[in-house]
């Protein structure tokens, strides 16, 4: 390898962060065994590397030997005597290979583990870069739509895929269709990396409040929870840090302008915007809208925190949902077990235990 080619590592490889020396070794092994599939019976190899002007030397270590020698590893002591004149029968000596052989194999060698280098660095970067943009809101074309129903999306750099699991239940696309998703995991592969995105995870919602409110890009407005059935209704829990400013009227919007821009997204999914407190019963009692609330008993345990919610007898299979879902949400909403009976039916509760 001669100076130009060390020139060009330097460049290169601090264009993409790579260490030198981490080439270095790459080019010296690799050059070893490029040796060594000229000369196949060769062993005993070491290289030494010069910095300055980037050329390689490479030695054979070969055995003396009494008399001529038998093979390439081996060197007749008259000969070696003409290396070392110390040099005895039994000892090895290190014998520079043609330079001009060695020149060829290692420049060659050196622009492969270049390109390479580069190569893998390239991949790196790309991985560790959208390795740090987990959760975060992008924009792509629809590719493909596989037979398993999964999406593979042009984002520019890399494949991305969305999952079946990962899509909002009922929607479809076309190849060319403009889709929003949120980066939900990034994954090694042949090609370098292959990034998975969602339609269907809570950071989605997030991100697209984010997008469409600009009092939470701001900071005036803080995103304290989300609790998310995708394609059905979400549960959205957010506090203004202006008191001037009202949290949920401001996610709304105007005739509920912002809001609807949102669920037009998610495909018609139904958003319920919560006013967060630091009151568990008042944050319980406002997850658990439109139903009404009559009482709130806690109970803290060590599984965590266990409510029972008191609730009129006619706001019952309101304040439960439709299959539980009203409760459930609310429940991962405030990050607690919520236990819904009635009025009448609390009231028989302590009837039986009056008794």
């Amino acid at each position: 390898m001669n100076a130009q080619i060390l020139q060009a590592v330097e460049q290169l490889l601090n264009e993409k962060g790579i260490e030198k020396d981490v080439v270095i070794d790459a080019i010296k092994s690799s050059v070893v065994m490029a040796i060594k599939r000229k000369f196949a019976d060769i062993e005993n190899l070491h290289i030494e590397f010069d910095e300055k002007d980037g050329e390689i030397k490479v030695y054979a270590s070969k055995k003396v030997v009494k008399g001529s020698a038998k093979n390439i590893n081996e060197m007749g002591l008259q000969v070696a005597r003409e290396h070392d004149p110390d040099i005895k029968i039994g000892d090895f000596i290190n014998i520079e290979l043609s330079p001009e052989s060695v020149g060829r194999i290692a420049a060659q060698t050196a622009r492969q583990i270049i390109v390479q280098k580069i190569k893998e660095a390239e991949k790196d970067n790309l991985f560790n870069d959208f390795m740090s943009k987990l959760g975060c809101l992008i924009q792509g074309k629809v590719q493909k739509v596989q037979t398993d129903e999964s999406i593979l999306v042009d984002i520019g750099q890399v494949e991305a895929v969305i999952m079946k699991k990962d899509q909002i239940p009922g929607e479809r696309f076309r190849t060319g269709q403009l889709i929003k998703a949120v980066i939900a995991d990034v994954k090694r592969n042949i090609r370098g990396s292959m990034v998975f995105l969602s339609r269907a995870n809570t950071d989605f919602l997030k991100r697209l409040f984010e997008n469409e409110i600009p009092e939470i890009i701001d900071g005036v407005i803080e995103i304290i929870s989300v609790s998310r059935e995708p394609g059905s209704r979400s549960k959205i829990a957010v506090v203004s840090l202006n008191e001037k400013v009202d949290a949920v009227g401001a996610c709304v919007g105007v005739k509920g302008v912002r809001i609807q821009q949102i669920v037009n997204e998610l495909r018609g999914e139904k958003i319920d915007v919560i006013r967060y407190n630091e009151d568990i019963k008042r944050y319980i009692t406002n997850a658990l809208a439109p139903s009404e609330v009559v009482s709130i008993e806690i109970r803290d345990e060590t599984g965590g925190i266990n409510t029972e919610v008191v609730v009129p007898d006619h706001h019952l299979s309101l304040a439960i949902g439709k299959e539980g879902q009203n409760v459930r949400l609310a429940a991962r909403l405030v990050g607690a077990r919520i236990d819904i009976v009635s009025e009448s039916q609390k009231r028989k509760k302590v009837e039986k235990l009056l008794d």
